[in-house]
């Protein structure tokens, strides 16, 4: 499935909102531990392809995480 810039249009009337939300998870611990661990769950699912990209060669070898 590709995704053009047009199917994201509709998306960039909350920009300001997710702008707003990360600056203050700047400011409240509890928001930002949060926002790491929502973040880190997606880490960890690309680690693996990161991984595998590496082991066949399409990537750089690198620390996958």
């Amino acid at each position: 499935m590709r995704i053009s810039f047009t199917d994201l249009m509709p998306m960039l009337k909350h920009m300001p909102l997710t702008y707003e939300f990360y600056a203050f998870a700047l400011r409240e611990e509890t928001v930002r531990n949060t926002l790491k661990k929502y973040f880190r769950s997606y880490v960890e699912l690309l680690i693996p392809i990161i991984q595998q990209g590496i082991d066949i060669g399409e990537f750089q070898a690198i620390n996958a995480e």
